[in-house]
């Protein structure tokens, strides 16, 4: 990447990768002025956000819980060593 200069798609990563650890000041800076340029990018983020908000207000009540049958997990443990293998 270069100085402060992102394009698109390294801004999209950026962008995704602020949500889960700081950035440098020069990357978010860089991300800022690309923002400021480009409302693709600026949807983008801000559909990220909005996307975060609505699973962090997801109360644990309301996700039911994973429940598989016997059946189904062995099925699932046949792929896990299927790939292990490969």
């Amino acid at each position: 990447m270069k100085m402060w200069i992102f394009n698109c798609k390294e801004v999209s990563q950026l962008v995704s990768q602020s949500m889960d650890r700081d950035l440098s000041f020069t990357k978010r800076m860089g991300i800022r002025f690309h923002l400021m340029m480009c409302r693709y990018c600026a949807r983008f983020g801000q559909q990220l956000k909005r996307i975060r908000e609505l699973i962090r207000s997801q109360e644990e009540d309301n996700i039911p819980p994973l429940i598989m049958d016997d059946k189904a997990k062995a099925s699932l443990n046949d792929l896990i060593e299927q790939r292990k293998k490969s």
